[in-house]
């Protein structure tokens, strides 16, 4: 964790790291944990913790993973409200879009309008990490999820082929600001300004904005029975 925040990755502001005591804990601890995520966390713990379910082994007995992911699966599979939670936490996040269907900013720290290309993200993201735990896909970059799900007929190939290459443009926008930011001794920020996009770029975010819209009511129709709960 500290050799990434050197390179310019900077600490989880909410503490979800390795390097934090709290998350170092026996499988027994951790079966503790997430039986009680599953069963009892209300929106707001979700909503902190839910990357949590992302875990995957880095070095050691990767058994150890292989195992806890199982028990997750079968606890999950064990009591079906958590999907309903879950979905909820899910359509929390809502691609920035006005009605008119132009990009929807924000105030920056100085003022100016901006786009938070994190959460731009995070539509996709979750909609990704809700249906891989709901069909026990073990993988957990959302890119391989996605894969997966077209692969399995959940997500269809032509949403897919829609979506992905222009995820993978804001991840690139993304980074690339970021890393200049770096070079130029400057914060590293998630915030880019709409006057920065090409008109191309533009395009394809509202492109990707629209398909991430039809995921959230994908969701709503699959767990919430068509009702969504915003």
């Amino acid at each position: 964790c500290d050799w990434l925040d050197q390179a310019g990755y900077a600490y989880c502001e909410g503490g979800v790291m390795a390097k934090n005591p709290r998350w170092n804990l026996p499988q027994s601890v951790w079966r503790q944990q997430f039986r009680h995520w599953i069963h009892n966390a209300d929106p707001q713990e979700l909503l902190e913790l839910n990357m949590l379910f992302d875990f995957r082994c880095v070095n050691g007995e990767q058994q150890l993973a292989r195992e806890l992911r199982t028990w997750v699966f079968d606890e999950m599979e064990a009591y079906p409200l958590f999907f309903l939670h879950f979905a909820q936490n899910a359509l929390l996040y809502k691609p920035p879009l006005t009605l008119l269907g132009n990009l929807q900013t924000t105030s920056s720290d100085d003022g100016a309008k901006a786009l938070s290309l994190k959460e731009a993200l995070m539509p996709v993201v979750n909609y990704a990490r809700l249906y891989a735990l709901r069909h026990r896909i073990d993988s957990t970059n959302t890119l391989d999820r996605l894969s997966e799900l077209r692969d399995r007929g959940v997500l269809s190939r032509e949403s897919y082929d829609e979506m992905v290459p222009d995820y993978e443009m804001l991840m690139r926008i993304r980074l690339r600001r970021q890393a200049i930011a770096l070079e130029e001794n400057r914060e590293p920020s998630n915030l880019i300004s709409p006057d920065e996009l090409t008109s191309a770029e533009e395009m394809r975010l509202k492109r990707l904005f629209a398909v991430a819209e039809n995921l959230r009511k994908k969701i709503s129709f699959d767990f919430l029975g068509g009702i969504a709960r915003f």
